[in-house]
């Protein structure tokens, strides 16, 4: 399409997007495969941590809670990180930023990559596997990862799964948080479009919904926000900016 036609945007879009669902697809049965843990679960570490920065989950998730509708558009906004990377793929290609979304590909990849590789070492499953929420205050907002979620993960890291199948793929990721990666990536890489304030306003309100309705640690945030930062300057370190266009005389 790019050699015969001169159709940039579309090949942008269709590389995009190809990367984007074979690595996704790839990565999800690796972390699956993953189970069940031999590495002892660092969640009571990460919890006595988030103890010393003053946060508890379950408090948080009863302080959302104490107002039922932003609380449940809050999930809304949790379930909303993987379209909101299929379009910024989609806004890149049709603005032809196509060093903006080779980057934004790249930090995709290797942000996963390196989250993966933690979670291995260190694996972690959230508060909900380790806390218990009253069920009326689950039911209040919808509660994404409650304590059926927290029971599930358990049983995965205990037993595992015989058969991988797309029914049985969840979140499971908890230290270093990807969505918090996924909200970081569509921010910084829409700060120059037409949707940096959308994109920023909705990925601001992505942090008290990861924690809340993704059952994370406040630490796992933090993490996701450094791991992001580094890939950022690596992604900007392997993919140069296109030589600037030479200038021509009056």
């Amino acid at each position: 399409i790019r050699a015969t036609k001169g159709a940039q945007r579309i090949a942008h879009a269709a590389i995009g997007f190809g990367v984007f669902m074979a690595f996704s697809g790839l990565i999800a049965i690796l972390i699956f495969s993953l189970f069940p843990f031999t590495a002892p679960m660092i969640d009571l570490t990460l919890i006595a941590l988030d103890a010393r920065l003053g946060y508890d989950w379950a408090a948080f998730v009863t302080w959302v809670a104490s107002a039922p509708l932003p609380g449940t558009l809050l999930g809304y906004v949790y379930h909303s990180s993987v379209p909101q990377v299929a379009l910024t793929i989609g806004l890149l290609a049709a603005l032809n930023r196509g060093t903006d979304l080779y980057r934004f590909l790249l930090v995709g990849v290797i942000t996963m990559a390196g989250a993966v590789a933690i979670w291995s070492v260190w694996p972690s499953l959230g508060p909900s596997a380790h806390a218990s929420i009253p069920a009326d205050v689950q039911a209040r907002i919808g509660l994404v990862f409650g304590a059926e979620g927290g029971a599930r993960l358990l049983q995965l890291a205990q037993d595992g799964l015989p058969v991988i199948t797309p029914d049985a793929i969840m979140g499971v990721i908890a230290f270093p948080s990807y969505h918090m990666v996924m909200a970081l990536m569509v921010a910084w890489y829409c700060r120059n479009t037409p949707a940096r304030w959308p994109a920023l306003i909705l990925n601001a309100a992505m942090i008290p919904a990861t924690l809340s309705h993704g059952a994370h640690h406040l630490v796992d945030l933090l993490a996701a926000t450094v791991l992001f930062a580094l890939c950022v300057w690596l992604a900007g370190r392997l993919i140069a900016d296109p030589p600037a266009a030479p200038q021509t005389a009056d």
